[in-house]
């Protein structure tokens, strides 16, 4: 078994797979740099196709994603779109469907959400 340390591995390209279901995160003006690389990271784990970074999200090249995505940004793939709306109808024609996460009394449980094609997650400002 090989064993890197995290300095080896913000130098190895992670190998890529995905689900059946495609899966985009979209993030929407977050503001702290280090959750912004740690949806990265996440995004690389669950498989996800794309990241698109919206508003006043930073974008990479920042050395905060860096650390915090142990350099994923450089092979995650990823997009800036200042503006979140006209991508959300985008990603609608493309026939995703849009789940929005956030805590509210009319929230749905994640865990009771059947998604019948492509899922854009849209998370937002902590």
């Amino acid at each position: 078994m090989l064993k890197l340390n995290a300095k080896q591995l913000r130098k190895v390209k992670p190998r890529r797979f995905e689900y059946s279901t495609p899966l985009v995160f979209v993030l929407d003006n977050i503001q702290d740099t280090y959750n912004t690389g740690s949806f990265f990271r996440l995004a690389d784990a669950v498989g996800a196709q794309k990241i698109y970074l919206c508003g006043n999200t930073v974008t990479p090249p920042n050395p905060k994603i860096h650390r915090a995505s142990v350099g994923l940004w450089r092979w995650m793939p990823w997009e800036y779109h200042r503006d979140l709306t006209p991508l959300i109808l985008s990603l609608k024609k493309e026939g995703f469907e849009i789940i929005v996460v956030e805590q509210d009394k009319n929230s749905v449980d994640y865990g009771t959400v059947k998604a019948k094609g492509p899922v854009a997650l849209v998370l937002g400002h902590e």
